[in-house]
């Protein structure tokens, strides 16, 4: 477009067609546009008090070919064109300019890439129901990994078809998590991240869209905005700790506490927020946990030092060896080798206390026909216990570190620094 032929409505034209045909809507670079600086500046501030153009020049972030954020108040980018020119920025349509014109009919059926393609900015977050995720989480073709602060979910190399247009196509490397002001969670994605899905994916995440006010994760939001995380999750804490007491066990010369190390590529796909807030969920979360606890105690740790079965007669005079339980024994086995002072014991017998409890509260399913139910209050329940568990295991872990032997054992800079969520 020559200089002479410029005007605010060929400009217009020319940067909308630019935002819908490029592959990921861009802007226009300002040096892809055939004209003077001299006769380009006083256009494009025209066309932006006019409402048609806004200019992104990678002040606020890094890449002014996407839009990222909302634009610069009016007055504002007028302001830095007049005192540094157009640079290297580039020219977005405007939603008033967008609003007017029919969106191409590539974006039918793309919820989302409609949204983009009228102005909406790429890193926006929208909030979903946490039911959302319950097929990914159920679907051993995807990996699915959520800490409570952050997930991701890919399919599997061996499930993937390339040909799909549905769920096998599904690739979401980012989401986080977002509370309303009752603190009850969601799923927060960006439209940028919504916009890579298949169609029939976008249909699917549009229909668990939430309305109202939610706000991302402090720690979520640091990780958006380019910042290294502050701390861990709950739940993440709680493997952290187990990962400890595993490592104080070899320490000490003993088995590990523990008799399985989960990490990212094997953690429990539960062990993160309720998909959805119903008695049945909860119960699962709570066995879960209490495999993940009580059931994992190696009692190889304890070598010969307290009774690990006991002798029964049957009623033919048979004479059997009845394991004890984890509990059983590990309570045993403080009272014989640790001598706490009566502070400490009672933290101990605290931390004790929380196993049991969630090995009650597992038991309760498996011994009464209960009614499934949905109550809000299971998030609270689940949050207020995943506190308690995460005091017991550090507790044991404190405990442990006390003994003889164990001076050697060093907490993790980073972890003792670390800011442990309790959202």
């Amino acid at each position: 477009m020559s200089s002479s032929t410029l005007t605010i409505e060929s400009l217009t034209e020319e940067v909308v067609e630019f935002y819908w045909s490029s592959a990921d809507f861009n802007g226009l670079p300002v040096y892809r546009i055939e004209a003077e600086s001299s006769d380009l500046v006083p256009i494009v501030i025209a066309a932006v008090r006019a409402r048609h153009i806004d200019v992104v020049r990678g002040d606020r972030h890094p890449n002014p070919h996407i839009k990222a954020l909302p634009v610069d108040p009016i007055e504002d980018q007028i302001a830095k064109i007049e005192q540094h020119g157009l640079g290297h920025s580039c020219l977005y349509p405007t939603k008033e300019a967008l609003q007017i014109r029919s969106v191409p009919d590539k974006y039918n059926g793309k919820p989302f890439d409609v949204d983009l393609a009228q102005g909406e900015e790429q890193l926006t977050f929208r909030h979903f129901s946490l039911t959302t995720l319950e097929w990914y989480r159920n679907d051993p073709r995807f990996y699915y990994n959520m800490d409570g602060v952050r997930g991701q979910i890919y399919v599997k190399d061996d499930s993937w078809d390339s040909n799909s247009e549905g769920i096998d196509s599904l690739s979401l490397p980012r989401f986080g998590v977002s509370f309303d002001d009752e603190l009850h969670p969601a799923v927060a994605v960006s439209n940028w991240d919504l916009h890579k899905l298949s169609a029939q994916q976008q249909v699917w995440w549009k229909q668990h869209e939430l309305p109202g006010k939610f706000y991302l994760h402090p720690d979520f939001a640091a990780n958006v905005a380019g910042h290294w995380s502050e701390g861990l999750s709950l739940y993440d804490a709680v493997l952290q700790e187990r990962r400890m007491i595993n490592e104080l066990s070899v320490i000490l010369g003993r088995p590990p506490f523990f008799r399985t190390d989960y990490t990212d590529s094997n953690r429990p796909r539960e062990l993160s927020f309720l998909i959805r807030p119903t008695r049945r969920e909860f119960d699962g979360f709570v066995h879960m946990v209490d495999k993940l606890l009580s059931d994992d105690i190696n009692v190889k740790f304890f070598r010969d030092e307290v009774t690990i079965a006991e002798r029964a007669t049957k009623d033919d005079g048979t004479v059997v060896k009845i394991p004890r339980g984890t509990l059983a024994i590990f309570s045993d086995w403080i009272e014989r080798n640790f001598s706490p002072s009566p502070k400490t014991k009672e933290e101990v017998d605290q931390a004790l206390k929380v196993l049991k409890d969630v090995r009650k509260l597992r038991q309760r399913p498996a011994h009464s026909v209960s009614v499934d139910e949905f109550d809000l209050d299971y998030i609270k329940e689940q949050r207020e216990l995943m506190k308690r568990i995460f005091q017991a295991v550090r507790i044991i872990r404190l405990m442990l570190s006390s003994m003889p032997g164990a001076a050697s054992f060093e907490e993790p800079d980073w972890y003792q620094n670390a800011k442990i969520w309790t959202l």
